[in-house]
């Protein structure tokens, strides 16, 4: 499987050093994760209602610091790799320095507008996939009504792939070749924190391996939908051996959006070519 690369910042404080064992474990390059002595690592307040639809308040912290030069100097990282998955809990400054990265190295970015209240379109142009939710497409996208005219909108933008995630909808998709939803897997909903971060990475994994955008999808449902089923997030993603065997034994196959509204049979596995090449997160 391809390694995945973090170019973050964190403080120096107790949170710090839970994220380096995080890290550790699940065996991240942490070549790009520099150290701020000034500021503490960024949190996430959750509240959680009885729906389990969590409401989140960001402090960004130490990545609020979060330079081009931090970028920079880690150019390195993106010359190897497939995907780069762009956190919005940085400076808009950064995250553009980083996109033109990625795009000078041949790299994919993948985006989701966190904490955004509008973007630019020169931003827009260098986003290969954008996965806002609903409130986000909403935010940065309120002068049409439906889901299906926000897509457009963004997809006449220059994005390769527009996908607007729904929460127990499932999400919509608009490309060249796919234009409608794909349904959720009917999880019961216990806390919706980590759904967006879990869907993002199993798209970003399975596109690496050279499944098709149908089948990248569908998986990457699946793996939201066992996030939102648990509690605390990092103990709700679900690994790829659990989701695999659930999707072998309970999802073998599914209509997915193929073209302007027809269906068709997801793709399953015909095309998993490992490469050796990295994702970079920031």
């Amino acid at each position: 499987n391809g390694g995945v690369s973090l170019i973050a910042r964190i403080g120096r404080d107790s949170e710090s050093a839970d994220l380096h064992n995080v890290i550790y474990e699940n065996h991240i390059n942490p070549q790009g994760l520099s150290v701020d002595e000034n500021v503490s690592t960024g949190k996430a307040y959750i509240y959680i209602p009885s729906d389990a639809e969590s409401s989140i308040i960001v402090y960004a912290g130490a990545n609020s610091n979060l330079s081009t030069g931090d970028i920079a100097k880690n150019e390195a990282l993106f010359k190897n790799a497939n995907y780069c998955l762009l956190a919005m809990e940085i400076p808009l400054q950064t995250a553009e320095f980083a996109a033109d990265m990625a795009k000078r190295n041949h790299v994919k970015v993948i985006m989701k507008p966190s904490t955004m209240h509008e973007i630019s379109d020169s931003l827009l142009t260098k986003v290969n996939i954008f996965v806002p939710n609903e409130q986000e497409a909403n935010v940065l996208c309120p002068d049409f009504e439906t889901i299906e005219q926000k897509a457009l909108y963004f997809f006449k933008k220059g994005i390769e792939t527009v996908i607007i995630t729904l929460g127990s909808r499932g999400c919509y998709v608009k490309n060249a070749a796919i234009e409608g939803y794909f349904p959720a897997v009917p999880f019961p909903p216990v806390d919706t924190t980590g759904g967006a971060d879990a869907f993002i990475s199993a798209l970003a994994v399975y596109l690496n391996e050279k499944f098709d955008i149908a089948e990248a999808i569908r998986r990457a449902n699946c793996a939201a939908a066992f996030c939102i089923s648990r509690q605390s997030v990092l103990h709700a993603i679900v690994d790829r051996t659990t989701l695999e065997l659930y999707m072998a034994r309970t999802l073998p196959e599914q209509n997915v959006p193929n073209g302007r509204g027809g269906t068709g049979s997801a793709a399953r596995g015909r095309s998993c070519q490992r490469r050796e090449k990295q994702q970079v997160q920031t």
